[in-house]
């Protein structure tokens, strides 16, 4: 149906930013041209629903599930870690999910009670093929799911999740990583050091406090050497600081997975590139066009 909006309101600009040189010809043209696009997205868009839909524990669209527990995950209280299952009677009921580590879920609740929702996608930090969903939510101010979930989603509630989604993944075929995050960007590191094991050569956090730092505990127990640096008493490290100090204990011949706030990812993915980082990835938790950051940067 967006695809109807978009072709509409495309060819209406068009129209009203090239006026009279927009012949009916041409304005064919352009439209041909929209449609057919849109049909190979569309396409492509069935294809990818319908593999996550196949695979175990897969569904289409938004199921019910019910929220199992929550577990305050810092020190402050600030980040929660919500766990579901599939209700009883449910398809889903006794299902393993599988999903690729680094996906995230859609969580979808009727806030105000009057039929209207917005989804909003988390990282998912249950293991792979656990029999539950988990993800975990920092309470950011002004943020209306992450306050209704701190303030008023208990254990026993109904919501509604879409499966795991997302292409901020390690390849198939494991290879040297550096996982570098700040703040609550930690949550997809937790499931690709799950993932990639004895592959992980430094795990990077930037965050404000001890404790305020969700997985602090994962991590020193998960193997891999890590660097923390807590803003609120060595303040907020540079970019290009952080990048010079990472290479030198990790080396350039990895694939570098980068989650946080945005322009701090942007800088950071130059710093990497610009010492010799083989490859970076990152994933924004938002619009990565509004950012500035691709998906994968290389200095090769």
């Amino acid at each position: 149906m967006h695809y109807v909006v978009v072709h509409k309101n495309l060819m209406a600009a068009i129209g009203e930013i090239l006026g009279d040189v927009v012949t009916p010809e041409i304005a064919g043209a352009w439209s041909e041209a929209v449609l057919f696009l849109a049909k190979v997205f569309i396409d492509k868009e069935e294809a990818i629903y319908k593999k996550i839909e196949e695979r175990e524990g897969g569904w289409s669209g938004f199921a019910e599930f019910e929220v199992s527990k929550i577990k305050d995950m810092t020190a402050d209280g600030l980040v929660k870690q919500v766990s579901f299952k599939p209700p009883a009677g449910s398809p889903l009921e006794g299902k393993n999910f599988d999903f690729t580590a680094g996906q995230y879920i859609s969580l979808q609740i009727d806030i105000d009670g009057d039929g209207r929702t917005a989804p909003r996608h988390y990282t998912c930090t249950s293991p792979v093929g656990a029999d539950f969903l988990q993800c975990t939510i920092k309470k950011v101010e002004g943020g209306t799911m992450s306050n209704y979930v701190h303030e008023h989603l208990r254990e026993g509630h109904r919501v509604t999740l879409a499966a795991p989604l997302g292409i901020f993944t390690a390849p198939e075929t494991p290879t040297p990583a550096v996982l570098m995050s700040a703040g609550i960007g930690i949550t997809p590191m937790v499931n690709l050091q799950r993932s990639l094991g004895e592959n992980v050569r430094l795990v990077v956090n930037v965050c404000r406090s001890e404790e305020g730092h969700p997985y602090k505990e994962f991590f020193d127990e998960a193997g891999a050497e890590t660097l923390y640096k807590y803003t609120s008493s060595t303040g907020r490290p540079t970019a290009d600081d952080l990048a010079e100090e990472t290479i030198a204990r990790a080396g350039t011949d990895n694939d570098f997975y980068v989650c946080g706030p945005a322009l701090w990812m942007n800088d950071l993915q130059k710093a990497l590139v610009s010492k010799g980082a083989r490859l970076v990835r990152c994933e924004v938790f938002g619009s990565q066009l509004a950012t500035g950051c691709p998906f994968f940067a290389s200095s090769s």
